[in-house]
């Protein structure tokens, strides 16, 4: 769950992302992942799923290293937040955390490679591929 303020807006990065809706300390809890709140979602609950289940899935979920088995979806604004190369965030098991001060008005952005298992610098596309084969395979 998103615990700064932010909003959504128009990226230069991709399509919608999420930015800072007042100025974050760097080391500022950003997101937490929150039970009841955000969702773990078993692969083999998704294994007979529909195609745009498991389109939103490819977009919007991902794969923690310490929970393979399932995918987790932030149910709020934080599945706006796009990839870089150069985050202004650091993201360990379950936080999302300020690397640096973000100004209001700053895209907020991670490393997907710090969190998901399956991020390999692809496509939404071939990550959509990707999550339709450990499907078939678990």
């Amino acid at each position: 769950m998103l615990l700064v303020p932010t909003y959504l807006s128009q990226s230069s990065i991709h399509g919608v992302g999420l930015f800072a809706k007042e100025d974050i300390r760097a080391g500022t809890i950003i997101w937490e992942f929150t039970p009841h709140f955000d969702v773990r979602v078993p692969i083999s609950n998704v294994r007979n799923s529909p195609a745009n289940i498991k389109d939103f899935l490819s977009h919007y979920a991902y794969l923690p290293h310490d929970n393979p088995d399932h995918y987790v979806i932030c149910m709020d604004n934080a599945r706006f937040i796009n990839h870089s190369d150069n985050p202004n965030t650091d993201d360990t098991t379950g936080l999302t955390i300020a690397n640096k001060d973000i100004k209001r008005g700053e895209e907020i952005v991670s490393n997907y490679a710090e969190f998901d298992a399956e991020f390999e610098s692809i496509s939404s596309r071939h990550r959509l591929s990707s999550i339709q084969s450990a499907i078939k395979v678990g």
